[in-house]
């Protein structure tokens, strides 16, 4: 079944959706759907399926109205933060769309001494290009909510994002003692944060800098992971760890 994500303000009448501008075009044009169709029209911001048959389309909207709804229980649900340094080309892209796909909650785009990329100049762009590659990942993989695309942050801002996480975890190359699993098994989390940094990893005084915020450095293993698989394994672990 053909599935779009809405705001709350899409609902029209208690059993009524309407759509308009970017919903419009993706039923239009993209999904391509036609009167007395089936969708499911998903409210990420409550929770809910809603179930709905097409009933009208015309160029200005397209209206739908509810078969049935579903609430969904996430409230027990461990939340996953992935802490990302600025990698090159559009390796970016490629980890926000695996890691929403697999269970990502939200992304941090991190600014660290060797990340080769300045994005500042077109931050907004970058953002938005990154917000539209999650939405559109959460769609293809069913997901009921999109993960949200921070703006980037630099070192010195880890110290408040750790303080919002029960477990700060650090891929760190040069870490040989303390084991993934080990460093979960510390507490019991309901968020865990995922800091990888860019190619070439981290310096020495970043990663002091981040134990002293409470990070934790850990190892995955004997091979060093590209910085553009590092989160997408490790996401799916978590996920296989706390989810399923």
């Amino acid at each position: 079944m053909k599935r779009v994500f809405i705001k709350s303000d899409s609902l029209y009448t208690e059993n009524t959706l309407i759509f308009k501008e970017d919903n419009l075009h993706y039923l239009k044009n993209v999904l391509r759907v036609r009167e007395n169709e089936r969708i499911q029209a998903v409210d990420s911001s409550k929770h809910i399926t809603y179930e709905a048959t097409i009933s009208h389309i015309s160029k200005a909207i397209v209206k739908a109205e509810i078969i049935s709804s579903v609430q969904a229980d996430i409230q027990d649900q461990i939340t996953i933060s992935i802490i990302q340094g600025i990698p090159k080309s559009q390796k970016m892209d490629y980890i926000i769309q695996k890691c929403t796909e697999i269970g990502a909650d939200q992304f941090y785009p991190l600014a660290s001494k060797r990340c080769i990329p300045d994005i500042s100049l077109k931050k907004d762009k970058k953002i938005a290009r990154w917000q539209k590659i999650s939405s559109e990942a959460a769609k293809q993989s069913r997901r009921i909510t999109v993960p949200d695309i921070h703006e980037p942050v630099a070192i010195g801002n880890l110290q408040n994002i750790f303080a919002h996480h029960d477990i700060n975890i650090i891929l760190w190359e040069e870490e040989n003692a303390m084991t993934l699993k080990q460093a979960l098994k510390q507490k019991t989390p309901k968020s865990i944060s995922l800091t990888i940094g860019p190619e070439g990893g981290f310096e020495q005084e970043e990663i002091v800098k981040m134990v002293d915020y409470g990070g934790i450095p850990v190892t995955i293993g004997n091979t060093i992971l590209r910085t553009e698989t590092a989160p997408i394994a490790v996401c799916a672990m978590l996920t296989y760890e706390y989810r399923l």
